[in-house]
């Protein structure tokens, strides 16, 4: 088994304004918006210029196991697929995904909050 890289300060850097963001929700398009914008972030950290991470290339999903989908595409490229399996980035996409379902999860029990705010 080969060296663990950590991401986990680049983690740091985002989690503070993404947790603001997911309080702020509205409706669980706001939800995927948001993990969309955040991974793009941190994979902007982690890769630089070596990897084009676009719009919805990571998908929160509220179905089945996963919480989160990667495009085929990333999973092809030698580059990501290198980092994705030799550092904790799955884990850190898994937390945001986490914290994502938690919002969803939130809404979903207070849903007249989020109805009287689109009735305005």
């Amino acid at each position: 088994m080969g060296t663990q890289i950590s991401y986990s300060r680049f983690e740091n850097d985002l989690v503070r304004h993404y947790r603001t963001q997911m309080s702020g929700a509205e409706s669980s398009t706001d939800v995927e918006k948001f993990f969309d914008y955040a991974v793009r972030e941190l994979c902007k950290k982690v890769f630089k210029d070596n990897v084009l991470v676009k719009q919805q290339d990571f998908q929160f999903t509220q179905d089945g196991d996963a919480l989160f989908l990667v495009h085929k595409r990333l999973l092809n490229s030698e580059a990501f697929r290198e980092v994705w399996e030799n550092s904790d980035l799955p884990h850190i996409v898994e937390r945001f995904a986490q914290t994502a379902n938690n919002r969803v999860i939130h809404l979903e029990k207070h849903n007249e909050k989020t109805n009287l705010k689109i009735r305005r």
